[in-house]
């Protein structure tokens, strides 16, 4: 989930390449629209210094934030290091101007004290957004050995490590104040307390490089391992007595591990110098460990069936692929590619877990249990054609087939800890195909740059819930899907050399995008029913004006917007991250559109060693929320950073 893509912090990328297209045959073609690789900076960073440390920072005013990271590159013989590491503290988020009339008065929300709050009234002029801060530390190191002039060894490992995380929408106060009310006892709006400590991610990469082998140009072998981890805590309240009074209900605990082992391999030759043929295969393993601790007024109990997913749930992977780029002549080339997938899953699940009451129709108390097993597999195939009219310009048109196996949260997942709604697992669940269209082109000419395309992904067999009510879906496949949309970008600088002193630039920058999608669904009757794909159909983007002068200032104005969001899915009804942020449609789930300005402006030294940049989002105080999310986005946002390099 893209969430845990904050796991990762940037001081330890060099780059991120986005692939569009789900023609990603190296990657997997388990993505609908796309992958994105996440590639760690290079040992050493090309430094020839024994040591070269560096330092940055950056704060903010409404997020409250203090973050510091620093590192040291360097060479020592045949060997290359960085070793680096960063903390953030981020204070409670102070949204827009009228962030305030979303959070509901909790003042009497402690356990024992009367609860005096009345669900629907807003705590006032306060635009402070509570449970919304946290912790960050993370570190990491890596090194190479160039030793050898057709041989690179390296090795990668990395921590990362989030405390004290509320999950806003899982508070009483940030819920509140949703249209239609969260229901709850004795017409209490309910009253939870949910938040992550620690939440963790560890990596080890190993991996070997070696080229002009033989036959082969090139050979990369991978061996890594990951592990995330979170401990998840949520408090009950419950009001009762005259005048009410909080009392806990029950307090709850899930602790989540997940292991994952895996093996790269790539392959690349060179044949007649117009074929690159890339191939290879890759494999993994999650090993998932799951607990969880149900204290129901001090009755302390452990059942299996509430735990997130079954505890110790194997899931595998296994690709095989093979692509090869076709440089037909200097105007055509033609990519084209194989991959077979397969995925395979293990567990144990008892008659008590949610959507698993037929191992036992007559008595879900747990005691019942049955093992599963199952595997599928597919063969996908993408092809792409490029046209190049000139050198700094592309034409493409692509069609893809795209695979995705069920998951474990879709199989035999406890989602009962949703965003108000409850999804419940299906163990008999077929996987994703698709098949994707695509054209497109792009230009580029020194830092001018424009791109537009367009796609249309025709799914069978969908995997999303299939709501009986906004707050309750089982897991399930759409009859058919389509999802489609494009995107138009550019950073394009005016053509006004002759009124700009020498070196100066003004460029107009602009991203726009635009998704549809839609789902014939199976109902419970046995009738099928269209549906938006929840959160699918979107329109948004950002754009404005940068002035370079020179290679060392730059300064920027730009919008970030969103149009409203009313084409909603039937689950986002009922969830409160939609429902606290209506929009005024009256639409179950529609979130208002918004736009918010920022100016910024920076500076860099002209040996690239030393940066600032400084900035005011939000200049106009909006409230807004992207669709999604559980919380109001920063008001009025002064920002600083800054970094050096010695």
């Amino acid at each position: 989930p893209n969430q845990y893509s904050s796991m990762i912090p940037g001081y330890s990328l060099g780059a991120i390449d986005v692939v569009l297209g789900s023609g990603a045959t190296a990657m997997g073609s388990d993505g609908l629209t796309g992958a994105i690789d996440f590639r760690l900076a290079q040992a050493g960073r090309g430094t020839d210094a024994v040591a070269s440390p560096w330092v940055g920072t950056r704060l903010s005013s409404a997020e409250g934030s203090v973050m510091v990271e620093g590192g040291v590159d360097g060479r020592l013989g045949d060997f290359l290091y960085s070793i680096e590491g960063g903390y953030g503290s981020f204070d409670d988020l102070t949204g827009g101007r009228h962030s305030g009339e979303r959070i509901a008065d909790g003042s009497n929300h402690v356990s024992g004290t009367s609860a005096t709050a009345v669900p629907g009234v807003a705590q006032g002029g306060d635009d402070e957004i509570p449970n919304s801060h946290f912790g960050m530390a993370s570190s990491a190191a890596r090194v190479a050995y160039v030793g050898l002039s057709d041989q690179r060894f390296e090795l990668a490992g990395g921590f990362t490590r989030q405390f004290d995380a509320p999950r806003p929408d899982g508070y009483y106060e940030n819920a509140a104040m949703s249209s239609p009310l969260i229901a709850g006892g004795n017409g209490q709006t309910r009253r939870i307390d949910r938040y992550y400590d620690p939440q963790d991610f560890a990596y080890l990469h190993a991996r070997h490089i070696a080229k002009d082998v033989g036959a082969f140009e090139r050979i990369q072998t991978t061996l890594y391992w990951h592990h995330n981890s979170e401990d998840q805590y949520r408090n009950r309240f419950n009001a009762a007595g005259t005048p009410p009074l909080l009392t806990t209900v029950n307090s709850e605990r899930w602790l989540d591990r997940v292991d994952t082992y895996g093996l790269d391999l790539q392959f690349t030759n060179r044949i007649a110098q117009v074929h690159e043929v890339t191939w290879g295969a890759t494999a993994y393993t999650d090993r998932l460990q799951s607990e969880y601790e149900l204290n129901n007024n001090g009755v302390v109990t452990a059942p299996d069936g509430a735990t997130t997913v079954p505890d110790d749930s194997n899931y595998d992977g296994l690709g095989v692929f093979a692509q090869d780029l076709w440089t037909i002549n200097e105007r055509w080339d033609l990519l084209v590619g194989l991959r077979w997938s397969r995925y395979a899953w293990d567990y144990t699940a008892t008659d008590n877990r949610s959507g698993y009451n037929f191992i036992d129709p007559n008595v879900t108390n747990g005691t019942a249990a049955a093992d599963f097993s199952d595997s599928t597999d597919a063969l996908t195939a993408d092809a792409r054609l490029g046209f190049h009219p000139t050198r700094e310009s592309t034409i493409f048109a692509g069609i893809g087939q795209g695979f995705r196996a069920p998951n474990m949260t879709n199989l035999a997942g406890n989602d009962l800890r949703g965003s108000s709604t409850v999804v419940v697992a299906n163990p008999d669940l077929k996987p994703e195909k698709s098949i994707t269209c695509e054209v497109g082109a792009k230009a580029q000419s020194g830092r001018d740059g424009a791109s537009i395309g367009v796609f249309y992904t025709m799914i069978d067999d969908l995997i999303q819930p299939v709501y009986s009510s906004p707050a309750l879906g089982t897991q399930g496949n759409s009859e058919k899907a389509v999802l489609a949309g494009g995107e138009v970008a550019f950073d394009w600088g005016l053509p006004l050399e002759h009124w700009l002193p020498v070196g100066h630039r003004l460029a107009l920058i602009n991203v726009t995008n635009y998704t549809s999608g839609e789902s014939d669904q199976l109902q419970a009757n046995g009738t099928v029913t269209e549906v938006h794909i929840s959160r699918a159909n979107r329109f948004f983007g950002q754009a404005g004006l940068r002035y370079d002068l020179g290679v060392n200032w730059w300064g920027m104005v730009r919008t970030r917007w969103s149009d409203v969001y009313d084409e909603v899915g039937t689950g986002d009804g009922g969830d409160t991250r939609h429902t606290t942020a209506p929009s005024a449609n009256g639409i179950p789930g529609a979130m208002p559109g918004y736009a918010v300005l920022d100016v910024m402006a920076g500076w860099l030294s002209t040996n690239g060693k030393y940066r600032v940049q400084a900035g005011l989002e939000n200049i106009g105080n909006v409230t807004y929320r992207d669709v999604g999310s559980g919380t109001d986005g920063a008001g009025i946002n002064g920002v600083l950073s800054a970094g050096a390099r010695f």
